[in-house]
């Protein structure tokens, strides 16, 4: 079956997939997308795990808290981080609850506690075990009744289990219990606690301390921190305890000696600011400098601590300062100096976990910042090189619109995750056969809201910033192709640029907020005049409310060149024009839509059939000229339901895009598509979804359906970060398409051609035209091309599933002028065939043979003679491409006719 794909034409598409032996993949479908860079969840418990000791397979490293993604994959409250693939790995189904606490056991495995019913498809009641040999889950007995907050491994091998639980094994366990793995059985410590336990740590000798918010041990006094002795099965306390705060965290120090976090501002009777340390040897209390301390309004509290191997403590959690200096969230305290030291930046949000690795410390927690760096939930701090490192690659971030260019490519405006920065707004370009972005420049210190193209390549790009690429550039900005930079628009604009579009004979328009560019008076819209490099005014423009200047948020064209602005204004032109208006580039007038639409209108569109579709708040109307009034398609709903962006789609259809759950009483998650066939609204799959506030803020057309951005994780049943593709029948266009050639008899042929990215199952094959057979397949070897001709290679091509960029390519050396002719690609998968551009490969007999005809004579001689005359390559008049330079010194001249002379002498064939 072959499949010719439109930009827009995706509904349509759809129908040609056979109903015969189809898979499900070649229905319409969202695919793969971009990861994010760590956890899209609160990180809460982080262990080492190496799961074959000394064997081959490297160390890992485990993540549990309360998220859905890891990376590019779903993982449910429990992930691991391979350091050499630099990937993240779902483990065993995870848990249907949040993971608190992981230790790693000698054999391989490890346990991780928390509160969940479930770990994969296994009953296990907060706690289980998995073992890695089997890859599997193991529940620890009838589990606890709690949440686990804490766990360690007691001097015999046996676990030591922290919570809020009252029962183990179903028998009573108050707080705190032991597994011992030997017999699968709990047993007790005592009476435990009378509150929760949060923390765990066991002693050289074997004793196992507690800390957490209680007030007994075993039914005598203890403040927050109790030790349990191994050889007398009694509690104690550690001097008088925290007071009344909880202690979060606890390190052994070399000696027995501890170091404590959490909440509390005195231990023992001495004052201590959240974190203190306990001296074995002396039994007593003492403070760790001037201590970790909040920030206005919040007291500050420490809730995980490591300790690394040059002898520092670091603690995590949520505070403002450490020894009076500056340190938000995470700060090391040295052993040997007793002095505090912030990490950098910090994070800009809670650390609750805090892990020592031979690389440096992990952090995970709260966060999206590390340092200077974008790092969602987890983040490490490298030694000794002191600078964060994220768990992840560099990512763009929240999609505020999207261009579609003609090769299949894409030109989008995203915020930059990469770094904390003034500059970290882009536009930036999609590579569809790599699935790669890259920055046009350096980005602008504001907003980017809206960008358009112009037919030379350029990119016009407005919102609310005053550079772009360094220069200035007061919210609009212009990408030149040729020189690679982005440059000033004449004097910009006095406020922000909401929407910038190329009308299709080439006109540049802008709208907005503003009412001025320099001395130029405006009112929400303005044109680009190229030859005055100026903006100017469109009549007496926009009028808002109160006589102020209108808003203008959405701008459209029809077939005949007539604009389209909507936004937030009463009067255009100084007519009523309610939130909708036309400008008649023919009279260079305004003029009204019927009343208009109550609602300021976010976006406009116009269908192929010349309608209007209008997007105001939670609605979207049309307006069909015959029938001279707007009717209203639908109502969309959510708690704060609102449609963004609009993009008209074939036979009519279209889609909606924005923050909605319905429309119409049908379920669609942020986006629906309008079926012109039904006069209906229908979900397209199971739409975006994943970050919260989920919305889809701009969408383009793409060959074989189209692109969405806006701020979500997941599309479908796929992740897909801020950035999602959704395709009509699963078969790759082409992205990037063969080129002509040619070439001297002898020489080597290359061609190549790739499918766009992210599609599975992709082959394919080059044809070549014959005469009598039209295209036929080219084989590899010695004349697979044609009879007598040249060494066929890559005649046939699998590609990585998913596809990424890597091309199909063929070579055929030693070509003979018999290989000359028409070749194209032809890419197939289950789904359906695309088929490249059909590209010319010419062969001369010799580089003399300017018309590539198989022999030097007159004819050649007439177009060497020709270029001769005009001689320089550069001049405009110069015919064929300058082909008879043979010497490609950049001229056709004498050293070029002794090279013709003697192959026009011999007639050489």
């Amino acid at each position: 079956m072959r499949v010719t794909f439109s930009p827009i034409l995706w509904a349509a598409v759809s129908l040609c997939v056979p109903a015969i032996s189809v898979s499900a993949q070649c229905e319409p479908h969202w695919l793969p997308g971009e990861g994010i860079r760590g956890l899209n969840g609160q990180v809460t418990a982080l262990a080492s795990w190496d799961p074959d000791g000394p064997g081959p397979l490297s160390p890992r490293m485990l993540a549990g808290g309360s998220f859905t993604i890891a990376g590019n994959t779903f993982a449910s409250n429990l992930a691991m981080w391979e350091s050499q693939t630099q990937t993240w790995s779902a483990i065993g189904g995870g848990t249907d609850g949040h993971v608190d606490a992981i230790v790693v056991l000698p054999d391989g495995s490890f346990v991780i506690g928390g509160q969940f019913d479930t770990v994969g498809t296994v009953a296990a009641s907060n706690i289980a075990r998995w073992n890695p040999t089997t890859s599997s889950w193991l529940p620890l007995g009838s589990g606890v009744n709690n949440d686990v907050r804490a766990l360690a491994l007691t001097a015999s091998g046996d676990l030591v289990v922290g919570g809020e639980f009252t029962a183990a094994g179903g028998a009573p366990a108050s707080r705190i219990a032991i597994w011992n793995f030997a017999n699968s059985a709990w047993s007790t410590l005592g009476t435990g606690m009378n509150n929760f336990v949060a923390s765990l740590a066991v002693l050289a000798g074997g004793d196992i301390v507690a800390g957490g918010r209680f007030s007994t041990a075993g039914g005598s006094p203890a403040a927050n921190i109790a030790r349990w002795n191994v050889a007398t099965s009694t509690w104690s306390s550690l001097g008088s305890g925290t007071g009344n705060s909880l202690v979060n965290a606890i390190v052994v120090l070399p000696g027995n000696d501890l170091i404590i976090g959490g909440s509390f501002s005195t231990a023992g009777g001495v004052a201590v600011s959240r974190i203190a340390r306990w001296n074995e040897s002396t039994a007593s209390w003492s403070a760790l400098g001037a201590g970790i301390a909040g920030t206005a309004g919040n007291a500050g509290i420490v809730v995980s601590l490591a300790l690394s191997a040059d002898g520092g403590v670091f603690a995590g959690g949520t505070f403002g300062t450490a020894g009076g200096q500056t340190a938000n969230n995470i700060a090391r305290w040295d052993l040997v100096t007793s002095t505090w030291s912030p990490l950098a930046r910090g994070t800009l949000s809670a650390v609750r976990a805090v892990l020592a690795t031979p690389a440096g410390i992990v952090a995970g927690g709260d966060f999206q910042t590390a340092g200077d760096l974008a790092a969602s939930r987890i983040a490490l701090w490298k030694l000794p090189a002191e600078t964060w490192e994220p768990f992840g690659p560099e990512i763009f971030g929240s999609t505020t619109d999207l261009l579609s260019m003609p090769d299949g490519d894409l030109i989008a405006a995203r915020s930059f995750m990469n770094a904390v920065q003034a500059s970290n707004f882009n536009v930036v370009h999609w590579d569809s056969a790599s699935d790669a972005w890259s920055s046009l420049g350096t980005g602008m210190n504001g907003q980017v809201t809206s960008v358009a193209a112009l037919s030379s390549g350029d990119i016009i790009a407005g919102g609310g910033f005053t550079s772009a690429g360094g220069t200035t550039a007061l919210n609009v900005a212009r990408w030149s192709a040729a020189a690679s930079q982005w440059q000033m628009m004449g004097a910009g604009f006095s406020s922000a640029v909401l929407k910038v579009a190329v009308s299709p004979d080439g006109d540049i328009f802008a709208g907005g907020q503003f009412t001025r560019s320099g001395q130029q008076a405006l009112s929400g819209i303005a044109r680009w005049n190229p030859s005055t490099e100026q903006w100017l005014p469109l009549g007496s423009g926009l009028t808002g409310a109160g006589g102020s200047s209108g808003i203008v948020s959405g701008i459209a064209f029809f077939s005949d060149g007539d604009v389209v602005v909507s936004g937030s204004f009463v009067k255009a032109g100084g007519l009523p024009a309610t939130n909708i208006a036309r400008w008649n580039n023919a009279t260079s007038s305004w003029s009204a839509f019927g009343p208009g639409i109550s609602s300021p209108v976010n976006r406009v569109i116009v269908l192929q059939n010349g309608d209007v579709i209008a997007a105001a708040a939670n609605k979207v109307f049309r307006w069909a000229d015959s029938a001279a009034q707007w009717t209203s398609l639908g109502t969309f709903d959510s708690p704060s339901p609102s449609v963004y962006c609009l993009l008209a789609l074939g036979n009519g259809d279209f889609l909606a895009g924005g923050q909605f759950a319905k429309v119409n009483g049908v379920s669609a998650a942020n986006i629906a598509r309008w079926s012109n066939g039904d006069s209906s609204w229908h979900a397209v799959g199971a739409g975006v979804s994943g970050a919260g506030s989920s919305s889809v803020q701009a969408m383009a057309g793409l060959p074989d359906g189209f692109a969405a951005g806006g701020n979500f994780t997941v599309a479908g049943d796929n992740v897909s970060a801020y950035f999602a593709r959704y395709t009509a029948t699963n078969t790759p266009w082409i992205a990037r398409q063969p080129s002509p050639a040619v070439l001297v008899a002898g020489e080597t042929l290359h061609l190549e051609s790739a499918p766009a990215a992210s599609y599975d199952g992709v082959a394919a094959k080059w044809q070549r035209f014959d005469d009598v057979s039209g295209f036929v397949d080219l084989v590899n070897g010695p004349g697979g091309a044609s009879a007598g001709g040249g060494n066929v290679s890559g005649a046939v091509f699998s590609f990585p599933s998913p596809t990424d960029g890597t091309p199909a390519q063929l070579e055929i050396a030693n070509i003979q002028h018999s290989d000359a002719g028409l070749f194209h690609a032809v890419f197939v998968t289950e789904c359906g065939e695309s088929i490249s551009t059909t590209v010319e490969v010419k062969v001369k007999a010799h580089i003399a043979d300017i018309n590539a005809d198989g022999q030097v004579d007159d004819a050649d001689f007439l177009l060497f003679t020709a270029q001769y005359d005009i001689m320089l390559c550069a001049d405009p008049q110069m015919p064929e491409g300058c082909s008879a330079d043979f010497n490609h010194d950049g001229a056709v001249d004498d050293a070029d006719f002794m090279i013709f002379l003697p192959a026009y002498g011999s007639m050489l064939f």
